[in-house]
């Protein structure tokens, strides 16, 4: 069976909209978020799920993928970040903060893909105020600051790129696509999953470059992403629950 999250309204967001479009009446079961959480729903192998991240994660561990692991910067697509990018914790980042006063600034988002926070720019201790309640252990990803002149996303399908949905910035400033099905090639060579998104941009500099790898089961749908979208989702969803991860 398809399941489809809907909103606390009993109301479907835009991705699951598409989604009940694309499956028709009769062929999914709209469901809250708490019946996945509480384990109200029962799922069975060949059951999909569609909804936001604190439903999917517990959805696949209950059909048996316990270790999910995604890396949103893998390291076949690295000479395509043009800046550096590592990993730390929040407690790292407060200690040299609070022991040097300020540092350079540098931008932090969590590792893992149940967010704890949105990720943003830091360099002095109000920087971090908003993050107080966040604790020290969690891990981040911190990268040099760049300036992105434009972002768009582009879902891609057993190693094909399905389209290029702008969703940030000068609409007019255009990456190379070129570049782009180099990194899914790059990407594929090294093992890439079934489906996934890669998310690009244009640097002040002129370059086309990796914003970050973001994987299909859960991914927002942009503008341009509606004829793919389905089964983005489904091949994704498909690859994680009848495989080892």
């Amino acid at each position: 069976m398809n399941y489809l999250q809907v909103n606390d309204n009993s109301t479907f967001a835009r991705e699951e909209a598409r989604l009940a479009e694309f499956f028709g009446e009769g062929n999914y079961v709209p469901f809250h978020a708490k019946e996945i959480r509480q384990r109200r729903i029962i799922l069975f192998p060949g059951d999909f799920v569609a909804g936001g991240l604190q439903v999917t994660l517990p959805a696949l561990k209950q059909l048996g993928v316990y270790d999910y692991r995604h890396d949103d910067y893998p390291a076949s697509l690295s000479k395509y970040l043009y800046r550096n990018v590592w990993q730390s914790s929040l407690k790292r980042i407060r200690e040299k903060v609070e022991e040097d006063g300020e540092i350079a600034p540098v931008f932090i988002k969590p590792l893992r893909r149940v967010k704890r926070f949105t990720g943003r720019m830091v360099g002095t201790m109000d920087d971090l105020a908003p993050l107080g309640t966040v604790g020290g252990s969690v891990e981040i990803y911190c990268s040099e600051p760049v300036r992105w002149v434009s972002e768009y996303r582009v879902p891609v399908i057993r190693g094909e790129a399905r389209g290029c949905c702008w969703y940030d910035g000068d609409r007019g400033a255009k990456v190379d696509m070129g570049v782009v099905g180099q990194m899914a090639r790059d990407y594929g060579e090294a093992g890439a999953p079934g489906a996934y998104c890669l998310d690009v941009g244009v640097l002040e500099t002129g370059e086309t470059a990796l914003v970050e790898v973001n994987d299909a089961f859960s991914v927002g749908m942009y503008e341009g992403m509606e004829a793919c979208y389905p089964e983005l989702l489904v091949t994704r969803w498909n690859e994680l629950t009848t495989k080892e991860t």
